[in-house]
């Protein structure tokens, strides 16, 4: 089907905001800055200049198609919403020492969605789930049955797996995982208390395209 004209097809898991602080000094104050970047492979590789536009950018990545060929910006939107809120002071923030008192909030926040958001959190989901799918003792004609009763003990709480939705998981056809994925930002909120921030209810991150 036709991409949905009102979402953006290039998301960034690393904001431009955050890149242009890595910029040469002669591009940091153009529209389009440019940052030294390394290559992965360390024997060969040799830094090169690269556009901020062009890096830690992939395709839908907070979008991706439901089961009608339908994306969500919904998530990417909450993620642009923290953005501009810390891109107004990072340039401080990066370049002088601040009394963070009346930002840690926020900034806790924003180290948690950068966590949250990066690709390889959703490669590692995926890695898992194949793993977990190579690791059935079902023969392959069965691969997507199992007994009536799946249930998992966590902590003191007993869940009961639902047939349909451990199916949908097991079938490597179905990109479950990318979903799985984009509703994990939603938790930014629980993990920006573990890094020692008490506050009240946030309103930035809600859940995504329930």
């Amino acid at each position: 089907m036709a991409e949905d004209d009102t979402v953006k097809a290039n998301q960034h898991y690393v904001p431009k905001f955050y890149l242009k602080q890595f910029a040469t000094p002669e591009s940091i104050n153009n529209r389009n800055p440019f940052i030294w970047v390394l290559s992965n492979n360390y024997d060969h590789g040799e830094p090169s200049k690269k556009s901020i536009k062009s890096q830690s950018v992939d395709k839908y990545i907070y979008s991706p198609e439901d089961e009608i060929g339908q994306r969500c910006q919904k998530m990417d939107g909450i993620l642009e919403h923290i953005e501009n809120d810390i891109s107004k002071f990072w340039p401080i923030l990066a370049n002088n020492n601040v009394n963070f008192g009346n930002v840690k909030k926020m900034l806790a926040i924003f180290i948690a969605s950068l966590y949250l958001r990066n690709i390889k959190q959703l490669d590692d989901m995926r890695n898992s789930r194949n793993d977990f799918i190579n690791a059935m003792e079902f023969p392959p004609e069965n691969r997507y049955r199992y007994p009536s009763d799946i249930i998992f003990k966590v902590d003191d709480k007993t869940i009961k797996i639902d047939k349909e939705s451990f199916n949908a998981y097991l079938n490597p056809a179905q990109d479950i995982t990318h979903e799985m994925f984009v509703n994990s930002i939603s938790s930014t909120p629980k993990l920006a208390k573990s890094l020692g921030i008490e506050f009240g209810e946030l309103l930035y991150v809600r859940s995504c395209c329930v």
